[in-house]
């Protein structure tokens, strides 16, 4: 597994695609599978709105997350994004992250990617 150090990854959704629930879960479910199998793992994670949910109790993708933040990936989630949904306590991946630290992400990573 390598760390691409160039690119950070901000997820600002608990599912990707705005319609359908369920599909947004699997698609969530499947986007993370296919970033583990294929080899290359972003510098840094940022989860942010709804996203924080999928850092936090509950997250359908733990194994997947966990996986990627012990290959190396540092993963944070928006501190005032958990305390607006009262998640804060039940943060399991990663830590709790500022919008300054954010802005230092996008500023130092050559690639932002935003799914």
């Amino acid at each position: 597994m390598t760390i691409d150090k160039d690119t950070l990854l901000i997820v600002k959704s608990d599912q990707f695609g705005a319609d359908e629930p369920d599909l947004g879960a699997k698609l969530t479910q499947a986007f993370f599978a296919c970033l583990l199998e294929s080899g290359s793992l972003p510098d840094e994670m940022i989860f942010m709105a709804r996203g924080v949910f999928l850092a936090t109790e509950g997250t359908p993708v733990l194994d997947m997350l966990e996986k990627i933040a012990g290959a190396g990936t540092r993963i944070s989630s928006c501190g005032t994004c958990l305390d607006y949904y009262d998640r804060r306590e039940k943060l399991v991946v990663g830590v709790p992250g500022t919008m300054k630290g954010t802005v230092e992400a996008i500023q130092t990573h050559a690639k932002v990617v935003q799914p």
